[in-house]
């Protein structure tokens, strides 16, 4: 009998996006092999977004390889989009969580129109093969240009407690990652809602070293979008302003983090079982091993 597939939470922010919605989704409906669940979080959109993903999920809110999700509450800024679609899919217990922007799409093709239905498969695929908890997308295309590591093969990057996340260049996006659901959850992993900018960097910071290793799947592509609707795209004055905010903040936050790194306190250690030491202690004492009497 085949095994059951992978399933995968893909969340994604929406806020003002109705030109580019229907491409990202359409991108995730093509993938194949992984079981997902779309969970599309509207952020206050004032265009005909929100009716999109209605529209989306009426149609395909049934059955797999592909069931859309939509919750629409009154929250600002992309953090706390992300942290409500953390929470809403949460309850949907899958194997693994991902983030897609809602002006990116996957998958295509290098310079076609062919989507990648296994976009998705080859990530989890190496990390089931390299024995890790997170995967990192290693091509990106971003403003028509194709970023693409030299590699072949996937590669494990290791994240320990002396790792330094000011030294290490590409690290940061959180739509680069496919990570294994109890990750955020066991740790209680969270965005920073202050942050406005930045702030899935902050989120990846505390996500890598609580994986410890990462594969790097070059065979896959991922497509980013400059989008002037787009959450972070605010006007000049109110875009510095929070631009300086965030950066105070994420600055003392990642010291923190570095701080509990190297003090052994980052990942927390696992909670001991209370109801396993409740077993131990009502064992009867004919368990325990029984000293000899020295004659």
């Amino acid at each position: 009998m085949p095994s059951a597939l992978p399933t995968l939470s893909v969340i994604i922010p929406v806020h003002n996006v109705e030109k580019f919605l229907p491409k990202c989704l359409d991108s995730i409906l093509a993938q194949k092999g992984v079981n997902i669940d779309v969970v599309l979080v509207d952020n206050n959109s004032t265009d005909d977004s929100l009716k999109l993903c209605a529209k989306y999920a009426s149609k395909f809110s049934s059955r797999y390889p592909v069931k859309i999700h939509t919750t629409s509450e009154v929250i600002q800024g992309p953090s706390a989009a992300r942290n409500t679609g953390l929470d809403y899919a949460r309850r949907l217990k899958n194997d693994y969580t991902t983030f897609v922007d809602s002006d990116d799409y996957i998958g295509y093709i290098d310079n076609s129109d062919k989507v990648d239905a296994n976009y998705y498969k080859k990530i989890i695929d190496a990390m089931k093969t390299a024995k890790v908890d997170a995967g990192r997308v290693d091509g990106v295309c971003m403003r028509g240009k194709f970023q693409r590591s030299p590699s072949k093969n996937p590669r494990v990057s290791t994240y320990g407690s002396d790792w330094d996340p000011y030294k290490e260049y590409y690290w940061g996006p959180v739509w680069s990652y496919v990570f294994k659901s109890k990750l955020v959850y066991d740790n209680d992993i969270r965005f920073n809602e202050d942050l406005f900018y930045g702030e899935d960097l902050l989120f990846n910071a505390h996500l890598l070293p609580a994986a410890k290793k990462v594969v790097n799947v070059p065979q896959v592509m991922y497509f980013y979008r400059d989008n002037a609707d787009s959450l972070v795209a605010t006007k000049a004055a109110l875009r510095q302003e929070r631009s300086n905010k965030s950066h105070d903040i994420s600055h003392k936050e990642m010291n923190k983090l570095i701080r509990r790194l190297r003090a052994g306190e980052w990942p927390p250690k696992p909670k001991p079982n209370f109801l396993f030491g409740i077993i131990n202690l009502l064992k009867p004492k004919s368990c325990l091993p029984v000293r000899r009497r020295q004659r």
